[in-house]
């Protein structure tokens, strides 16, 4: 899912296995405002995991975050990722 309000890019718990990515922790918490209306602390990050879209080949940092319905959101701002 493309989320043009969302200000971060996150991945779902179930498909980190396929990142073959190492998560990376870092000091100060992201505070998650849901869709719920819930506040939710995140320490985990994984980044500059490789994905492709067309054929355009980005790396992105992604926020490990539960999601029910989505594998990942990424965040509309195409200025913030970097072209491999």
């Amino acid at each position: 899912m493309i989320d043009p309000r969302s200000t971060y890019s996150f991945v779902a718990n179930k498909i980190i296995g396929e990142l073959r990515k190492k998560p990376s922790r870092v000091e100060r918490e992201f505070m998650i405002s849901t869709l719920l209306g819930e506040v939710v602390n995140i320490n985990v990050i994984y980044k500059g995991v490789g994905i492709g879209i067309d054929r355009l080949k980005l790396k992105i940092n992604l926020i490990l975050i539960e999601l029910l319905d989505f594998e990942a959101i990424l965040v509309m701002d195409w200025s913030s990722f970097c072209p491999e």
